[in-house]
């Protein structure tokens, strides 16, 4: 089966619904919606094939070779991404090897200043302090734009540099990208997860999260013919 899929052909003319594989398939998990997300008959990796792109300009944390790829559609002026940051930074280390988050902008209409976060986080990405960045937007949640500069400053980077990629708008076009392709995935909300492909969306937490990846260990095993992966080793 190949891997080569184009994303705006596999989600194309789908609702929310059979985008995320929800009819008939839902399961209640914590009280939130948690669905195999398997679209025209793709597996699970295949499908996280889609949402990753293997593209240069898409953030990823941890291993992106390890056994579990996270993607999560955020947005820095959502309270539910800004709160579940850190638990996605201690999974990283507690699975250290195993896991890779991938990040991908979805500013929310309602939130003003959440677009103009996401360019930011990019300009300080091309001078390699995304990561930083990006941690300490959502530690501080000031994000006004004189405060999106002055985060630059505190991370010691190229003001001038910053100041001209950010109002320029240079990274507006990737931020599009990203919430373009939540958008054909029939999403409406954040945090979003894609957890090998599984569908998690809501106020999820560290214990959620820490279930899935497990769950996910624990089948990767079986279908290899291994034991039941134990809990997370470093």
């Amino acid at each position: 089966m190949t891997k080569s899929i184009d994303p705006a052909s596999l989600y194309q003319r789908r609702s929310r619904r059979e985008t995320l594989g929800l009819l008939g398939a839902g399961a209640a998990v914590l009280g939130m919606e948690i669905a195999p997300c398997q679209v025209l008959g793709q597996s699970d990796d295949v499908l996280t094939e889609a949402l990753v792109l293997r593209d240069p300009e898409i953030p990823v944390a941890g291993n992106a070779a390890g056994d579990i790829t996270i993607v999560e559609y955020f947005d820095y002026q959502c309270p539910y991404c800004q709160r579940v940051n850190p638990d996605l930074n201690k999974l990283i280390d507690e699975y250290a090897g195993k896991v890779s988050v991938v990040y991908r902008d979805f500013p929310l209409p309602m939130h003003p200043h959440a677009e103009k976060a996401a360019e930011a986080a990019r300009c300080a990405g091309k001078q390699g302090k995304f990561w930083a960045y990006h941690n300490l937007l959502f530690q501080d949640k000031k994000l006004d734009t004189p405060d999106l500069k002055q985060e630059a400053t505190a991370l010691h980077l190229d003001s001038a540099k910053f100041d001209k990629c950010l109002d320029s708008a240079e990274e507006a076009a990737n931020v599009k990208k990203d919430q373009d392709e939540g958008m054909k995935l029939g999403l409406s909300g954040t945090p979003s997860f894609f957890i090998n492909g599984h569908f998690i969306s809501g106020a999820v937490d560290y214990t959620t999260l820490h279930q899935m990846v497990e769950q996910q260990l624990t089948l990767l095993s079986s279908a290899k013919g291994a034991s039941p992966a134990g809990s997370s080793q470093r």
